[in-house]
């Protein structure tokens, strides 16, 4: 694994892998949120809503989802500060790191082979399909943090090697940050003992540098491991050999998709029921790969250490104790990417400089047709990911039997005001999963919609009587708050107002941050002429989303009931600079502004009024 001397491949082509990596993703620029995990991460995510002291000693002391990821967290939270929820951004960011991270991975791997394999081993990992989910879904900023700093970890240590003072410790403390990010890499003090070894350092120096890496490593990925919640929907828990048909297929499924990237989905479901009999085969499968992956590397120094680092990058995320919500996600393979792209580029070279030359020529040219099918693929990919419609429409195409899917399209088209679509899909989860509590509480909410009280507390009522089944393999981040919390607004509607302040105490009490739970006891406390209470409830409710135009025309409304006329309308202009449709609020504007003594304007704004719930 020492350095080698360079061939003369022309700088000018150094740039390809990152200017690739932007190129191929670009449709992520004008992709919107979707809704599986953003919510948790971004839209309705109290963690990134400020960069106060005490905001960032949240993210610094709290694990997220299960996770600790405090990078993350704050990289968010910057966006959010520059640009509220404009997605943009948040995808531009994502975007430039994965070009950034592709640079990178050119710049270690020309360490330990010639220019132009490196050239391509980076370029496959610049624009490979897999990398379509670490890019354009927003939620795996962790994957692309963590492997910006992980990458500049590995090239600083090798400046070390080179004799550079201060990159032993600059190195440790990039690949700290990189756990901070994510604790996937908690194999990488292996490649550190690999490369003293290499060097022919003494024992006591390989023992002293990878101490000095795997001691955060260990540290974090014990605290992860202590944070996790197991099961998570798999088939078994039963312990690493139990669940070897699992890793194994997981590994199978990255092996197989990294040479051929089709079909791709969203999610490589766990099978229902027992294990079908293909999984006690995928040991031997995986045997066959990993005795490939070793004839390779016999034949190239540099293939070794790509298959080290492939392995080394993947194993930890196998399903040994089952922790995700399929057997294979394929934003997992991210950080192991630039190995298996050096091994497939050292193989392409080897065959390529050991035949003639017009074999040289066929060979040049098939790559050159494989790269551009992986960027084109790469470019449909992300096209998929543009909103949560074309994602779960994707999934269902593959797997048309996925309850998971139907629901998140459901919910999708609830978000778009497409009821009926919605609730076909809900229905159609229902009958897959009748126990299925999100969906159940989305066909309450449409029900709700539609004025069908009756049928929505019903749907409601199963669906609270389900317990432990919240949902395997699903995000159910405060469901049983976004349950109670709808119940109590039933209960609001029907005149039981003890019953419906009994449920939204139950929201809170599962979720401090359910909003739903928050403004309906503001209302019931601005009926009951309680205003200290309902500011104080509608407070806390701008501090968790503070551009909710419904929670800023509640607190208009509770202004104007203290006779508080300038700040109420000042909370009613908020409101239609956030949402100009919100009918609502130019009503209330005009009786404020003839509360003020402004005429003219309380007519222009009883004149839109009018207009609008005329359109209505």
């Amino acid at each position: 694994m020492d350095p080698i001397a360079q061939d003369k491949t022309p700088k000018r082509f150094w740039l390809l892998p990152p200017v690739a990596a932007f190129m191929v993703f670009l449709p992520a620029l004008r992709a919107q949120f979707t809704n599986w995990d953003d919510p948790a991460y971004i839209t309705a995510n109290p963690l990134i809503r400020s960069l106060s002291p005490s905001a960032l000693w949240a993210m610094l002391t709290t694990a997220h989802r299960g996770l600790y990821k405090p990078l993350v967290m704050f990289s968010f939270a910057l966006e959010y500060a520059a640009a509220g929820l404009n997605p943009f951004l948040y995808h531009l960011d994502n975007l430039l790191l994965h070009a950034a991270n592709a640079a990178l991975a050119f710049l270690v791997l020309r360490r330990f082979t010639k220019e132009k394999t490196a050239l391509l081993a980076a370029l496959i990992f610049a624009i490979h399909p897999l990398r379509a989910e670490s890019v354009v879904w927003l939620p795996e900023r962790k994957d692309l943090l963590c492997g910006f700093f992980l990458f500049s970890s590995l090239l600083l240590y090798c400046r070390h090697r080179d004799g550079k003072k201060g990159m032993l410790w600059t190195s440790a403390a990039a690949y700290a940050l990189s756990l901070l990010a994510n604790a996937k890499a908690v194999l990488f003090p292996v490649v550190i003992a690999l490369l003293c070894i290499a060097d022919k350092k003494p024992a006591r120096k390989v023992l002293a540098e990878t101490a000095l890496f795997a001691l955060p490593g260990v540290a974090l990925a014990l605290l992860n491991i202590a944070l996790l919640s197991g099961g998570n929907g798999a088939p078994s828990v039963g312990g690493i050999f139990a669940n070897t048909p699992l890793a194994a297929q997981g590994f199978n499924i990255y092996a197989l998709k990294t040479v051929f990237p089709y079909p791709l989905s969203a999610l490589y479901p766990y099978p229902q029921g027992a294990l079908p009999f293909i999984y006690y085969f995928a040991p031997l499968i995986s045997l066959g790969i990993l005795y490939a992956l070793w004839r390779a590397a016999k034949l190239s120094a540099a293939a070794c250490g790509g298959a080290i680092f492939y392995l080394l990058m993947l194993l930890p995320l196998l399903d040994w104790f089952p922790i995700q919500p399929g057997v294979a996600m394929e934003h997992l393979t991210y950080l192991a990417g630039p190995g298996a792209g050096l091994v497939i580029a050292e193989m392409f070279f080897m065959l390529h400089d050991s035949v003639r030359e017009t074999a040289r020529k066929t060979l040049t040219a098939l790559m050159a047709c494989a790269l551009i099918a992986l960027a084109g693929a790469a470019f449909a990919r992300s096209l998929v990911w543009h909103d949560s419609v074309s994602l779960w429409s994707d999934r269902l195409t593959h797997y048309p039997d996925s309850y998971l899917a139907f629901s998140n399209r459901g919910q999708a088209y609830l978000a778009d005001g497409d009821t009926q679509r919605a609730l076909d899909d809900i229905n159609h989860a229902l009958a897959l999963r009748p126990n299925f509590r999100m969906a159940l509480l989305l066909k309450a909410n449409i029900l709700y919609s539609k004025h069908d009280v009756d049928g929505a507390q019903k749907a409601l009522e199963t669906a609270l009587a389900i317990k432990g089944l919240a949902l395997p393999g699903q995000d159910v981040w405060g469901t049983e708050a976004q349950l109670q919390a709808l119940d109590g607004r039933i209960y609001m509607e029907r005149g039981d107002i003890p019953a419906a302040m009994a449920h939204f105490d139950a929201a809170l009490e599962a979720d401090p941050a359910q909003l739903v739970a928050l403004t309906g006891k503001a209302q019931i406390y601005l009926a009951e002429n309680r205003a200290d209470a309902a500011l104080a409830s509608v407070g806390h409710a701008l501090e968790l989303s503070p551009r909710s135009a419904g929670i800023e025309n509640l607190l208009g409304s509770l202004y104007a009931q203290r006779g508080d006329w300038q700040n109420a309308k000042s909370a009613f202009a908020k409101t239609l600079a956030l949402d100009p449709s919100f009918t609502e609020a130019y009503k209330n504007m005009a009786v404020v502004c003839a509360q003020t003594g402004d005429s003219a304007a309380a007519a222009r704004y009883a004149a839109i009024y009018e207009h609008k719930k005329a359109g209505q």
